[in-house]
Parts: structure tokens; sequence; C-alpha cells
């Protein structure tokens, strides 16, 4: 049965998890309801939001990273995009702002000299982290994989050998059933 807005209003001191429990009713449906009814999800334990700033307080932060003006404000990332998106400010462009000047991407060859080690062992001998190096292979199109899967030489011999066991006796078997099937046709006749 569907609350009234009196109902509703009733519970304003709880969360809106306790009020769904209560009411047996999924968290969604009780939202659309609050919306309905034209109450504020706002005045409920547990949901107070941070007011937002002065639009003119955050243009001037609009050169930094969210994470940055996150800090000066105390607050999540998340919630200062929803404030730039709410006030219309486009953030300047921070394509290239981390990256090094002096940064270089490893030749095809190099990378070969260290097909063997993990991307954490090649990143260490770069002074960068194992993503970048996973990058740098993307790159060059190069793909690898993990050290654990690469085989040596004597990793390869001892396949072939169990291949080749494997095959000898699967027809040393076809050969013992078509004796078989040979001897139990000759007593038939």
């Amino acid at each position: 049965m569907k609350p009234t807005k009196e109902q509703l209003e009733k519970l304003k001191g709880k969360t809106l998890l306790e009020i769904s429990y209560d009411l047996r009713i999924d968290t969604t449906t009780l939202s659309k309801l609050f919306r309905e009814y034209g109450i504020k999800k706002d005045e409920l334990r547990g949901r107070s939001r941070k007011p937002m700033p002065p639009k003119e307080d955050l243009e001037k932060l609009k050169s930094k990273s969210l994470i940055e003006i996150a800090e000066v404000y105390n607050t999540d990332p998340t919630t200062i995009g929803r404030w730039l998106k709410r006030y219309g400010i486009q953030r300047e462009s921070l394509q290239g702002r981390h990256l090094k000047v002096d940064k270089v991407i490893p030749s095809k060859e190099e990378l070969l000299q260290h097909f063997d080690k993990t991307y954490r062992e090649i990143a260490l001998l770069y002074n960068v982290g194992p993503m970048e190096v996973c990058g740098w292979f993307k790159h060059h199109n190069m793909s690898r994989k993990p050290s654990s899967h690469i085989n040596t030489d004597e990793q390869i011999s001892t396949k072939e050998n169990l291949k080749l066991d494997l095959i000898s006796k699967v027809l040393t078997a076809s050969d013992d059933l078509i004796l078989a099937i040979h001897t139990l046709l000759e007593r038939t006749k």
C-alpha cells in the first residue's frame, strides 16, 4: 500500500534506508514518492549536503583538478563535478598537465630486451609505474603474456614430449581397440 505524504513526513528523522525497511518499500520507489509529494530528502537523517559555494568562487578554481578543488572545500571530487555542472562551468583542459616534459617512450627493440621481465620489473628500471609500461607495449602493438606464461626451451621440449607421449598412447589404444573389435567379429562368425 502506498504511504501518504503525512506518513512520510512523520518519518523524517530517519534515514531513507530505515524508512524503506519500516514501510517495506524499495528505496528507489521511496525516492520517487518523496519527489511526488515534494518532500526534500535532504531533511532526512544522514542526508546533509554541503552547501554549494558561490559560482564566482568556483570559477576562480576551474583551472585546478577536481581533486585539488575538493581539498579546498573538504569534500568529494564527485561533489565538485556536480557543482560545476549545475553552474554550467566548463573546466579548462587538463590534458598534458601531469605529463613530464622529458617523457620518452622506449623503442620496440628496447622493450624486447626486457620481454622476460614483468611490467613491475621494467617499471622499476625506468622509474615509472607498471601501467605506463603496459601502455608502452600497447603503443608498439606488442602483445605479451604475463611472465609466468613465458615458455623456456626446457618447458617447450617437455610439452612436446608430453604431446608425443599422448599421441603414442592414443594410437596404441586405437590399435588395441581395432584388435578387440576384429577378435569380437571373428568370434561372432
